[in-house]
């Protein structure tokens, strides 16, 4: 008696063929199979996804929603054309909540200032929600609305399962700006920035945190050409233009104990990854060297 075996072969793929038919960064995909979001088989040439782990990924594992909704239920989204967001969150969830009264002074305390002493990051100026809307969210929101070449509008919530959310309209497309349709590339890069230098500062006052999930977002990029916002002479010629309809997000995990200059090697990854969605391509030394002067001014 004869037994008949049939083996099945699966189609493999590499982190390159990943990010093709996703349609994001290469970095992207290798972030997500680092913190073991995407299953891969790691071999002497690099990674490799099982066809069979690929559609799990695309069909359920893959984190698709973003902070969007603490935007929508407010009806913010409506009146603006895009927002530049950022979004982190405790790799571990919690075991103890923070307190809402603590969290205003953990802000605060934690904040990002430039050279000025002016606070830059979280957003300045911003004003506590009525105490209704922060339980309904079981966090503290604080938002402000104000008139400059057209309206801008500044948000921040901070939950209390350690979730930080901020959000700014694109003063790109204020009136009097000469950069309307575009996404400032100066303006992204330091929020980023901002945004990793936060991390430590914040967290680590935090119970039981060690690694942060972060996220630069923008969230409506099609169409729209990238600008270098500055004064200073422009340092390519033509246009470079956003051609996916999905939202642009650069994703990290982050330790709290973080380095200033460690920070800015990241920031360094993070900006070939956002300049690639615009097909963009600057020399690495430009790159650096814009990354020191925001640095700089940030920091003073």
């Amino acid at each position: 008696m004869f037994a008949i075996v049939f083996f099945v072969m699966e189609t493999f793929y590499t982190p390159e063929e990943v990010a093709d038919q996703l349609k994001i960064h290469l970095q992207t995909v290798l972030s997500y199979i680092r913190d073991g979001k995407l299953k891969a088989v790691k071999l002497d040439k690099g990674y490799r996804v099982s066809d069979s782990d690929f559609q799990a990924f695309i069909h359920g594992s893959r984190v698709t929603k973003t902070p969007e909704d603490y935007l929508l239920k407010l009806g913010i989204q409506k009146k603006y054309k895009g927002f530049r967001k950022t979004f982190m969150k405790p790799v571990k969830e919690l075991t103890k909540l923070i307190p809402n009264y603590e969290l205003d002074k953990l802000l605060e305390d934690a904040s990002v200032r430039d050279h000025q002493g002016y606070r830059a990051f979280p957003l300045p100026g911003l004003s506590i929600m009525s105490e209704k809307q922060s339980r309904e969210f079981d966090g503290l929101l604080l938002q402000k609305e104000i008139e400059f070449a057209g309206d801008l509008f500044f948000f921040a919530f901070a939950s209390t399962k350690g979730e930080l959310l901020t959000a700014e309209s694109l003063w790109e497309d204020t009136e009097s700006s000469q950069f309307k349709n575009s996404i400032g590339l100066l303006t992204s890069i330091g929020v980023m920035l901002r945004g990793l230098l936060f991390i430590p500062r914040y967290y680590s006052k935090i119970e039981g945190v060690r690694e942060v999930n972060y996220q630069f977002i923008i969230d409506k990029p099609f169409g729209r050409n990238l600008a270098m916002d500055t004064n200073r002479p422009v340092i390519w010629t033509g246009e470079y233009t956003a051609t996916t309809e999905d939202p642009i997000i650069i994703e990290r995990k982050i330790s709290i104990s973080i380095t200033q200059e460690e920070a800015k090697n990241l920031l360094f990854e993070m900006v070939k990854e956002f300049l690639w969605y615009f097909k963009c391509e600057i020399g690495d030394d430009i790159i650096k060297s814009r990354i020191e002067e925001i640095y700089k001014n940030v920091m003073g």
